[in-house]
């Protein structure tokens, strides 16, 4: 079993978009890289929930880090 939310997804005319926000500070690249690679499967999951729900496509999924304000398209 998974557990989870979508913390924003909102509709643009060529598509959904899902943000999830982080509390993770980034201090260098090599973090930002680290994170990525642990937040990306969480975001996969999100796309493919959403998309098979309401049928409708996901056209991006960002990270949002908000001690940073740090936008990550993933």
């Amino acid at each position: 079993m998974v557990s989870g939310s979508i913390d924003l997804c909102f509709k643009e005319k060529d598509g959904w978009v899902i943000v999830d926000y982080k509390t993770n500070k980034i201090d260098n690249p090599e973090m930002q890289k680290e994170f990525i690679l642990h937040y990306k499967p969480q975001l996969r999951e999100y796309k493919k929930t959403f998309e098979n729900i309401t049928g409708e496509k996901v056209k991006e999924t960002i990270l949002l880090f908000l001690d940073n304000a740090c936008e990550i398209k993933v």
